[in-house]
């Protein structure tokens, strides 16, 4: 009976074994097929849906920021909007007494509309402003207001300063618009730079402006946590996730925890000590406190990936504020992008050039 039993034991564990291999083959096919149809449909989205990607957003924007009988000429303009002009868009230019335009890149795509008048632009940057700039005074400091759906207004007028510095705006006479999209499918070039035999890689994006650094962290955020990554995203300018009362509007995974408009130095600490991710995706690191918080998180052992203004790796390293931490590695990969959104070169953390 005895030798029944084990025989019969060694036959279940046999199934079983045979079983959770089924099971893994299953689950590695499924999350193939996933990625596969993720593919897809990001590639249905920009071929089918180009004409909508102005009025998605952009539209949605003005009806909710901007007088109504302000904006009916711009807007019929983006909706007459031919889709090429729309598929390479990333701003909207509105400047008093000139025609709106789109931008892309460097180009400029006029738009079939009249002149905007300086009365529109005082109208529209005084809804940005919620009719109370006093209350977005920091904002205006910086020079930009961040609005529902990720998107950003670069305002322009007559500076007022205090004691040498910037204190205000005023006689508001143009806004840059920057088009938020999610575009699923755009990090995938990068995807292979930041995963190592089974362990994420700290990055660090460069571009100018308007390189498409963005797009690429909100599409790595997404894609690591549809992986299974806790990914933590410290979004100060709420233009990764686009939150609204504290939910994203834009797709940045399941599992994905967002700070929305948390300062970044402030927030990579909260996450660290609250969050237990194993990656923090932040943009555009602007100050010295920033770096000192990648720095703690390289030594806690937590994977960072953000952005900076540059042109290549050379470029960086000029700059006081990156230097110290590229000296340490706290980035392993190093990537310049061209735009839109394209990996120009990737370098490891010392500099030595990759592909």
């Amino acid at each position: 009976n005895l030798r029944r039993l084990e025989t019969q034991l060694t036959e279940n564990r046999t199934q079983q074994e045979a079983t959770a291999a089924q099971l893994k083959a299953t689950g590695a096919d499924w999350d193939a097929l996933r990625l596969y149809a993720d593919r897809l449909r990001s590639d249905a989205a920009l071929e089918a849906g180009n004409e909508n990607l102005l009025t998605d957003g952009t539209i949605l924007f003005f009806e909710g920021w901007a007088p109504a009988d302000r904006i009916e000429a711009v807007r019929a303009a983006l909706e007459a909007a031919p889709a090429e002009k729309a598929a390479r868009a990333t701003e909207l230019r509105l400047r008093a007494g000139r025609p709106p335009c789109l931008l892309a890149a460097e180009e400029r795509l006029p738009l079939d509309a009249p002149p905007v008048s300086a009365e529109d632009i005082a109208a529209m940057a005084d809804a940005m402003l919620g009719h109370s700039a006093h209350t977005r005074r920091a904002e205006l400091r910086e020079g930009f207001v961040t609005l529902p759906g990720g998107l950003r207004a670069g305002l322009c007028g007559r500076a007022v300063l205090r004691e040498g510095r910037l204190d205000a705006l005023q006689d508001i006479a143009s806004l840059a618009v920057r088009l938020a999209r999610a575009i699923p499918g755009a990090a995938d070039g990068l995807m292979p730079q930041l995963r190592s035999a089974g362990r994420l890689r700290s990055a660090l994006l460069l571009s100018p402006p308007g390189g498409g650094k963005t797009t690429l962290l909100r599409d790595a955020a997404r894609q690591l946590s549809l992986g299974g990554a806790q990914v933590a995203v410290v979004d100060e300018r709420s233009e990764l996730a686009a939150c609204l009362r504290g939910v994203p509007t834009l797709d940045v995974g399941p599992n994905t925890d967002v700070l929305d408009g948390c300062p970044k130095a402030e927030g990579m600490r909260l996450a660290l000590r609250a969050l237990s991710p194993a990656v923090i995706v932040t943009d555009e690191l602007g100050h010295a406190r920033d770096v000192l918080a990648v720095r703690e998180a390289a030594r806690c052992g937590v994977a960072v990936l953000a952005s900076a203004h540059g042109d290549d790796f050379a470029d960086a390293a000029r700059r006081p504020m990156l230097r110290a931490v590229l000296a340490e590695r706290a980035f392993e990969r190093v990537i310049a992008l061209r735009a839109p959104g394209r990996i120009a070169a990737v370098y490891d953390g010392g500099g030595k050039r990759l592909a």
